[in-house]
């Protein structure tokens, strides 16, 4: 299992460093190997009795949060999302505050021999009670900071029977899809004569009376209209909703 678990954080990590594109959610696959090498450890420590390294090892929970601290506040500056930070501060304390003691407890308690097997609890119930609090006030607060569900509510209230919605160079077609309901298109960049990663923003704009399309708030150099009236309805973060109205393209 130690061998399995070391394998699966090795080769992930490797290849997704290596790919092109990278996404948060790569770092997923490596989750449960990391929580199996927690579990062998751990166990390793209840049957063998405690040492020098379980007690290190225990320690080095109250750092990795202050470095989690550090790498969250970098992320922040760097991607100007102070008013997202200051919402989500109070929660973001409470829950390192929670593993933190969680942490504490476990090395305390690997410390006396008569506790050794139920240590391990203290960073479990201390991890299970940090996520409980992640997901019920956590993450609908970094839910609001979003652009697709406000841009979303906007189409709601303004589509006609026809309309028809697009979004272009912006993540979030599948959110776009699930609060709009009807279908959503993927349009390619302006520039983009043959595409087939996406549909033609061409053929999308010109499609119907009325065509509504999220894309970034900057704009590309080359940002045609095609002969429609353009006019921004709705603002959202980073993101606007554009309505294509008028003649059909020229």
């Amino acid at each position: 299992l130690m061998r399995l678990a070391v394998v699966w954080i090795v080769v992930p990590l490797l290849f997704f460093s290596c790919a092109k594109t990278k996404l948060p959610n790569y770092i997923a696959l490596e989750m449960p190997a990391m929580a199996l090498v927690v579990g062998l450890y751990l166990d390793y420590v209840a049957r063998k009795g405690v040492n020098r390294a379980a007690l290190i090892s225990a320690a080095t929970v109250p750092m990795f949060i202050g470095v989690m601290a550090v790498a969250i506040a970098i992320f922040v500056s760097d991607n100007k999302f102070a008013s997202a930070a200051s919402a989500l501060l109070p929660v973001l304390i409470a829950v390192g505050s929670i593993i933190f003691t969680g942490a504490v407890a476990t090395a305390v308690l690997l410390m006396r021999d008569r506790f050794t097997t139920v240590a391990p609890y203290g960073l479990g119930v201390a991890m299970l009670v940090a996520f409980d609090l992640l997901v019920l006030l956590g993450l609908p607060q970094a839910e609001a900071f979003k652009p697709v569900p406000a841009l979303a509510a906007a189409i709601d209230a303004q589509r006609y029977p026809g309309d028809v919605v697009a979004i272009q160079s912006i993540p979030g077609s599948n959110a776009l899809l699930f609060y709009t309901a009807p279908k959503v298109y993927a349009l390619s960049a302006p520039d983009v004569k043959q595409s087939v990663d996406g549909a033609l923003a061409r053929d999308i704009i010109c499609s119907a009376h009325r065509v509504f399309v999220v894309a970034p708030a900057k704009r590309p150099p080359f940002d045609p209209t095609y002969g429609r009236e353009r006019r921004i309805v709705a603002r959202s973060g980073r993101a606007v909703l554009f309505l294509y109205t008028g003649p059909r393209c020229i």
